[in-house]
């Protein structure tokens, strides 16, 4: 299997409330596990994400008013996932926050 992370929520070009729960799926590469995953907003500060999947499997935590606290303002959120064999992946989505 390829090394994958994928976004679920919040969904892409979607008016999201805040707090809300940013989730998806992330998969290391065949024979690699899973060593960190990270979220960053715009341009900010790159957030550790606990990982409990070594071997791949759905994440999610909360994006709270602190990631976002401008309402009517476009977001950008980008997860990072790295594995064992040294690969790092990403996946971007955006979304205006409404509350």
């Amino acid at each position: 299997m390829a090394q994958s992370v994928t976004i679920s929520a919040p969904c892409n070009a979607s008016s999201t409330a805040i707090p809300c729960t940013a989730a998806g799926s992330a998969f290391p590469s065949n024979n690699a596990t899973i060593r960190g995953m990270a979220y960053q907003i715009n341009a900010g500060p790159m957030n550790p994400i606990p990982v409990a999947i070594p071997n791949g499997g759905n994440w999610s935590f909360q994006l709270t008013p602190t990631d976002c606290p401008m309402v009517g303002i476009l977001y950008q959120l980008t997860v990072y996932q790295g594995d064992s064999s040294g690969l790092i992946v990403t996946n971007v989505t955006q979304f205006t926050r409404s509350a």
